[in-house]
């Protein structure tokens, strides 16, 4: 697919508004973009800090990126390439060095409405390498173009038409292997519905080549096409821009490669826009056709050829007969169809109420139960897997799923692969399930997927490679364990994770339930940076109001199950909540979710009944020398996890509560550890429902609370049961 290639005098005439949400310690916790009052987003990408920018010849407000992405680096351009006519939003780029995907995330748009995204890329030579890269874009899970950056100087625009199915969408940069993808601006559109037809739910419209003739109001340049069938679309704009004098008239033919492309003549409007299309669209297989327009009764020479398309697609307009003024013609657009997949919910599981999941994230259809699997990332077969993981000799793990096997892609790329066993009591639901989430999710504390494999009955996914493995691995260190998490990496990770958590159930609507939230499900790469996996039983909700979806299996591991979801067997967003309240304690702790001496119990009941009677130093993981930590600190943390494993789910704290809670427990564990903070001190919180004061009222409470409760919880958690229960979930994973 071809890109437009224009020079840097191109600007455009977008603008947004931008809306910042704030902790309230001060931290930025997460940046939503608000459209203005045309429902414009308009982003410089690379542009540092948080200040907007008022682009001068257009009098519009542009926005720094740090609020739609949280990945990649921000660079200048080249001196070499900066003119004083190029806009300023093609003098900074954000480039993205790791990662095979990384996106950008739109907010606050109209479900089911059509849009104009346009993605614009600058190189300039911005790494001072001299090497333009290519790489491909997607919006959503769809594939789009690939962007071929041949000249530096050059500015090259992508743009597509598309239905957005939620009130978000994604604008993705994919690395192919053949340089680093980068991106100077990102600008999205609303349209009205009758415009391009062609553009719906199944497929959407990149646009090839487009040559304006005349008109300077680029809102004249609408297309109304009908009859759309798959292929190229070719749309001509026209508009009687002349009040014509009596007994005048302005009428002409429209020829196709020398066929009438409109049955009558055609005579435009004045002050009127029409457009004319093709309906017998070109199927070329992958080749795009130029366009070439011709006053052929005139003597008018004819326009540059749209584009670098390879075949000639003649277009003539000639006067008829009667018409005493030259044919004219305003614009010429040529469109792509490109089809468009969206991927849904599993239909048993939604609410009770029977309501449709509502999508977003491109999480949309009717279940994830077809066979076949149509996305962006790579596919791989059997045989290539064997030979990437070395005939799968180094295990890295094992679960529900299968083993994991190192593997290393052909660029060395070290990778993870997860085989699924013949004997694993998960199959292709889960399997697809885990796929086709994991590539609509994206997130710095999410594991990434590379590609998958399923080629007849062998079927793998393939992960990014997290060296440093599960957080369960580093919790079940011995005593003597190099490897013991200190004090402050076990809050950074707690933190990382409750991101993660956040991202699933507020960053994604539907919002997603992980129903697996335990401490294998954690993964930890080289720099000790946390990410959740395993999405295999993950659900989605029909709408944020919703409490709960309905399921007829009970699925889980044992000692991280809400006990509430399990009497119910309705799982729900704070279901999740009281798993990562188990993971908390673990990480207090060093201790497993259930403790076998002497007799299986609960982390929960056995932190409960200590800290129930003061005795911290009896809860924190024997590992931990004495000063690595304050116990007010320890105190805190304890606190949100008993909150988080409340009996009932409405006691429980949102994880953007836990975020912002983990959040000030860390940066107070930092000031201590540089001296800024003073021992002995007590800290009352500032969460609305979450309790953090320390002293002995809340200790007679605790005490109370947990004699109260006992009836509700019992300590052995009726393991037995549980387990009983789960004959088609996971008892490990």
């Amino acid at each position: 697919m071809a890109a437009i290639e224009q020079n840097p005098r191109i600007t455009t005439a977008w603008s947004l508004m931008l809306l910042l949400s704030l902790a309230s310690a001060g931290v930025l916790l997460q940046a939503f973009a608000q459209l203005d009052g045309n429902g414009f987003i308009s982003i410089d990408c690379g542009l540092p800090g948080t200040v907007s920018y008022v682009d001068e010849e257009t009098s519009l407000s542009y926005a720094p990126d740090a609020a739609f992405t949280d990945t990649g680096s921000n660079h200048d351009i080249s001196d070499d390439y900066i003119t004083p006519e190029l806009s300023r939003i093609h003098r900074n780029v954000r480039s993205f060095p790791d990662g095979k995907r990384n996106c950008y995330t739109l907010r606050s748009l109209m479900a089911g409405s059509k849009y104009l995204v346009r993605a614009t890329f600058k190189y300039g030579d911005y790494d001072r390498l001299s090497r333009p890269p290519i790489f491909d874009l997607y919006v959503g899970v769809n594939f789009m173009s690939e962007v071929n950056i041949s000249d530096p100087d050059a500015v090259v625009i992508l743009e597509a038409v598309v239905v957005v199915v939620d009130d978000v969408v994604q604008v993705c940069l994919v690395n192919t292997g053949t340089g680093t993808p980068f991106i100077s601006g990102l600008e999205l559109r609303p349209l009205k519905d009758s415009l391009y037809p062609q553009a719906n739910a199944t497929q959407g419209l990149l646009l090839l080549g487009r040559r304006n003739f005349g008109p300077t109001n680029k809102s004249d340049m609408v297309s109304q096409p009908k009859d759309p069938t798959p292929g190229y679309i070719a749309i001509l704009h026209f508009a009687e821009l002349q009040l014509l004098p009596a007994n005048t008239l302005r009428e002409f033919y429209i020829n196709l490669n020398g066929k009438p492309w409109y049955s009558k003549p055609y005579s435009p409007t004045y002050l009127y826009t029409d457009t004319v299309y093709n309906t017998d669209t070109s199927r070329g297989p992958g080749r795009t056709k130029d366009i070439e327009d011709g006053y052929s009764d005139f003597g008018g020479r004819p326009a540059p050829a749209i584009g670098g398309f390879t075949r000639r697609y003649d277009i003539s307009i000639n006067a008829t007969a009667n018409s005493t003024l030259p044919p004219t013609i305003n614009a010429i657009e040529v469109f792509s169809v490109v089809p468009t997949t969206n991927i849904g919910t599993d239909s048993k599981d939604r609410s009770k109420s029977n309501n449709t999941v509502k999508p977003q994230n491109e999480l949309t259809g009717n279940g994830y139960g077809h066979s076949s699997l149509h996305l962006e990332n790579r596919r791989f077969t059997y045989r290539k897997l064997e030979m990437i993981t070395d005939g799968f000799q180094r295990v890295l793990g094992r679960g529900g799923f299968g083993y994991v096997y190192s593997g290393f892609l052909e660029d060395g790329t070290q990778v993870a692969v997860k085989l699924r066993s013949h004997s694993s009591n998960q199959g292709v639901k889960e399997f697809l399930a885990e796929t086709h989430i994991l590539t609509r999710i994206h997130h710095k504390n999410l594991v990434s997927m590379v590609g998958y494999c399923k080629d007849g009955e062998y079927m793998a996914l393939v992960y990014e490679y997290m060296a440093e493995g599960t957080l369960q691995e580093h919790i079940a260190g011995s005593d003597h364990d190099e490897r013991c998490l200190t004090w402050r990496q076990r809050l950074r990770i707690a933190l990382e994770s409750a991101q993660g958590l956040e991202y699933l159930h507020k960053g994604c609507n539907p919002p997603l339930i992980h129903r697996d939230v335990k401490a294998t499900n954690i993964l930890l790469n080289e720099k000790l940076e946390a990410k959740i996996a395993d999405f295999g039983l993950s659900r989605a909700f029909g709408h944020n109001s919703d409490t709960h979806i309905s399921t007829n299996t009970l699925v889980g591991t044992p000692g991280y199950v809400d006990p509430e979801y399990q009497a119910t067997m309705q799982p729900a967003i704070k279901s999740d909540v009281c798993s990562f309240g188990v993971v908390l304690l673990e990480l207090i702790t060093g201790k497993p979710a259930i403790l076998r001496d002497p007799e299986p119990t609960s982390i929960i009941q056995w932190a409960r009944q200590r800290l129930a009677r003061g005795d911290i130093e009896g809860v924190v993981d024997a590992r931990l020398p004495s000063d690595d930590h304050n116990v007010n600190g320890v105190w805190k943390v304890a606190d949100v996890a008993l909150k988080c494993t409340a009996i009932a789910s409405v006691q429980r704290p949102t994880m953007t509560d836990v975020v912002m809670q983990l959040q000030e427990c860390l940066e107070l564990e930092e000031g201590r550890a540089s001296g800024n903070t003073t021992e002995g001190f007590v800290y009352t919180g500032s969460s609305g429902n979450l309790r953090l004061h320390y002293n002995h009222a809340l200790l007679a409470d605790l005490s109370a609370e947990v004699s109260q409760k006992n009836d509700g919880f019992p300590v052995d958690h009726n393991f037995g049961m549980l387990a009983a229960m789960m004959s088609t979930g996971p008892a490990t994973r």
